[in-house]
């Protein structure tokens, strides 16, 4: 609330006029000084204001006007001076007029509530964290034994490149009793010419769909071998197949990526960004003629569940026996190739112009 006014002070008495000095008598005797007045007494303190409440703060309250000073009492004229000499009594002094009692001080008004701290909202519950992606499964081990990466498993068929399997590419001509037939033609149940000149049946034809950004192309990528690369009209035509895909030469099977030597069998880095794979299995593991040249048909083994009808030989596969492989050696990379037979690939390179195969 506001302060209340400040009361007036009262005002001072006047000041008692100062008696007349009584005249010098003629013989000299000082007169008796006269009584000194009474001083007025203290007007009493006015009471304080009781302090206001707390809350908001009250406007101050307007000062009260000082109370008026009282006039100073007359000054008592100087008496004469008498012929005795004799000093007349001083007159009294007037009483101090009494204090005017101080105004109350109005309370203080109440000091306002500090409004309240609205309550901190509620923290949001965290986001579920997204599902982990499936992961691709993993790509059977190749015949080679080695291991690849992970195949990706975003593309139909797309396998990671562990063990790829020996497959030949679209385009590739195979024997046949009737004649040469392009492999991506052939169906289950055809008959195919062996290199020993005998008809079998196709007991399946497995399809491999490779995406070129997914693989390692040491392992993936085709190999072609050019024609006459291995003896006269061997290949007959340039042959492409996979990198553990192997030939007969010798009497080892060789694979192709282990011939690679960049002039007569040269690995193929530009090929389409997704292609397909094929591959032959007989009810044995044998020889076909590809391209004119002794290739190796599919040989039972895990390598069959990377291929994209891995499903229809599924439905089958309880009506064969097991395929056993060849009791041929097999070299798998360079260093296992036999001297004979890299002495015979380096011969052949004079036929296309080259003096030196590194």
């Amino acid at each position: 609330g506001s302060t209340g006014a400040t009361g007036s002070t009262g005002a001072v008495g006047s000041t008692g006029a100062t008696g007349s000095t009584g005249a010098v008598g003629s013989t000299g005797a000082t007169g008796a000084t006269g009584a000194e007045g009474n001083t007025g007494r203290s007007g009493d303190t006015g009471a304080t204001g009781a302090v206001g409440s707390a809350g908001a703060t009250g406007a101050t309250g307007a000062t009260g006007s000082t109370g008026l000073t009282g006039s100073t009492g007359a000054t008592g004229s100087t008496g004469a001076t008498g012929d005795t000499g004799a000093t007349g009594s001083t007159g009294a002094t007037g009483s101090t007029g009494a204090v005017g009692s101080t105004g109350a001080t109005g309370s203080t008004g109440a000091v306002g509530s500090t409004g309240a701290t609205g309550a901190t909202g509620a923290e949001g519950n965290t986001g579920r964290s997204g599902d982990t992606g499936a992961t691709g499964a993993t790509g059977a081990t190749g015949a080679t034994g080695a291991t690849g990466a992970t195949g990706p498993s975003a593309f139909t068929g797309a396998t990671g490149d562990t063990g790829p399997p020996a497959c030949f590419v679209a385009g590739t001509m195979i024997a046949t009793p009737q004649g040469e037939v392009a492999i991506e033609d052939l169906k289950t149940g055809d008959l195919v010419l062996t290199a020993e000149g005998r008809a079998e049946k196709i007991r399946w034809i497995g399809r491999r769909t490779v995406v070129k950004r997914f693989v390692d192309p040491i392992t993936v990528l085709p190999v072609t071998i050019l024609a006459g690369a291995i003896d006269e009209n061997v290949p007959a035509r340039d042959l492409t197949l996979s990198p553990c895909h192997a030939v007969l030469i010798d009497g080892v099977l060789v694979q192709a990526g282990a011939l690679v030597n960049g002039h007569t069998v040269v690995r193929m880095q530009n090929v389409p960004e997704t292609f397909t794979y094929f591959h032959v299995e007989l009810a044995d593991h044998t020889l076909i003629l590809a391209q004119g040249t002794a290739s190796e048909t599919f040989v039972d083994n895990v390598d069959r569940m990377v291929f994209d009808n891995w499903s229809e030989h599924e439905e089958i596969a309880s009506n064969f026996d097991p395929i056993a492989e060849m009791d041929l050696p097999r070299a798998k990379s360079q260093r296992q190739v036999p001297r004979n037979v890299r002495s015979r690939m380096a011969a052949r390179t004079s036929g296309f112009g080259i003096t030196e195969v590194g």
